[in-house]
């Protein structure tokens, strides 16, 4: 088991990454604590994972509340006495196209918390428990394919941004046995699915699935990439290449 006796922390425990990651840390052997502002989800899938050998946890929250984070961080910690893992899955994609120069400030302002502000609380908070105790890892989720989208520019400045974070924050802890990484995912198309994690598909062209991006997360949380730090990996199947291509 790859994270055995980890404490893994992942936000935005929806249909997608989020649960999927969730599933596949708990099958590597970590305690997996899924945090939503929707408690009826976050609640069925601990329960399953749960039902199915794993451990799981879940607590209500809301990523852009700095309080609500600084409560429910220390509640994570003084339960199981570290944090290992935080995967920083909480955002969202919007469907709205809205041209920069017609852009509202309120609009532009809300992408910006929930896809950006919400990493900063989030990261912020994570790193007084994870600071000098063994190899723990901070994973982001930025995005690939949907930053080049006409009227996209608010969700682009945040994904990107991402990126930076990334950079800069594996800088500043590096000395603290702490990694940042960050993963792009390209389109995908298809939610959680067990079968695919039972029997993985090997072949480049294809959809990809949230699966791809659990695996991709569960490297980076690992030992397996001990030393790597600062880096974005593109989950898209090559699409980013095929586009430049065109």
């Amino acid at each position: 088991m790859l994270l055995k006796e980890k404490v893994a922390v992942i936000n935005g425990v929806g249909d997608r990454f989020g649960k999927a990651t969730a599933y596949l840390f708990a099958r590597e052997g970590a305690t997996v604590v899924l945090i939503s502002r929707k408690s009826d989800l976050i609640k069925i899938i601990a329960e399953d994972i749960m039902k199915h050998g794993g451990k799981a946890d879940y607590l209500v929250m809301d990523t852009t509340n700095q309080k609500e984070v600084e409560v429910g961080m220390e509640k994570i910690f003084k339960n199981y006495g570290k944090i290992n893992i935080l995967f920083n899955n909480a955002g969202g994609f919007y469907s709205k196209k809205q041209k920069l120069e017609e852009m509202e400030e309120k609009f532009w302002n809300e992408v910006i918390k929930n896809n950006l502000k919400s990493v900063f609380f989030m990261s912020k908070t994570a790193i007084k428990y994870m600071k000098d105790r063994e190899s723990n890892s901070i994973i982001n989720i930025s995005a690939a394919a949907k930053t080049l989208l006409d009227g996209n520019s608010a969700y682009a400045t945040a994904k990107g941004g991402l990126i930076s974070l990334t950079k800069n924050l594996a800088r500043e802890v590096r000395n603290d046995n702490i990694r940042v990484n960050c993963i792009r995912p390209g389109v995908i198309r298809n939610d959680y699915n067990q079968q695919n994690l039972d029997n993985p598909k090997k072949n480049v062209k294809r959809k990809g699935n949230s699966e791809d991006v659990a695996n991709a997360a569960l490297f980076f949380a690992s030992d397996n990439s001990s030393w790597i730090t600062g880096q974005t990996l593109v989950v898209d199947g090559g699409e980013e290449l095929y586009l430049e291509i065109e």
